[in-house]
């Protein structure tokens, strides 16, 4: 049964007359050839009532009668929620240290032998301590 829909999101109609598919009680699939991701809060005004979902599952295709979005019908409440209901995901932030890559040591042109880098302490500065810093987690 196809019914006037709107479709719209952040209070912006973003589809006209969307034909309505697999209609029950906790949602419906809106046919439209470009679906909200998903997790994206919207509301739908099916004829005079308006009722806010939650897109749940994406369906793209280049057949007009495939493409659209699952939505399921949400509180007010759980629509301000920023992850369908759930508590947000927590925030992860890393730091990476830079460790300097120690030089190939050098060959001796007589032999054509590595030479050792200097030990530390032994006054030359030529190439550091010979030690890597790691950061631990």
């Amino acid at each position: 049964m196809e019914t006037a829909t709107e479709v719209r999101y952040a209070g912006v109609v973003v589809g006209r007359a969307a034909p309505l598919r697999d209609t029950d009680g906790a949602g419906v699939f809106v046919l439209c050839a470009e679906p909200m991701p998903v997790g994206t809060p919207v509301s739908l005004k099916i004829e005079e009532a308006e009722r806010a979902a939650r897109v749940t599952e994406v369906v793209e295709s280049a057949d007009a009668n495939l493409a659209g979005m699952r939505v399921r019908f949400v509180s007010e409440a759980e629509v301000a929620l920023p992850s369908g209901g759930a508590a947000p995901p927590p925030v992860v932030t890393a730091s990476v240290e830079a460790v300097p890559v120690e030089a190939a040591p050098a060959a001796d042109p007589s032999t054509g032998t590595a030479v050792p880098s200097p030990v530390e302490g032994d006054g030359s500065a030529a190439a550091g301590s010979g030690k890597r810093r790691r950061k631990r987690k």
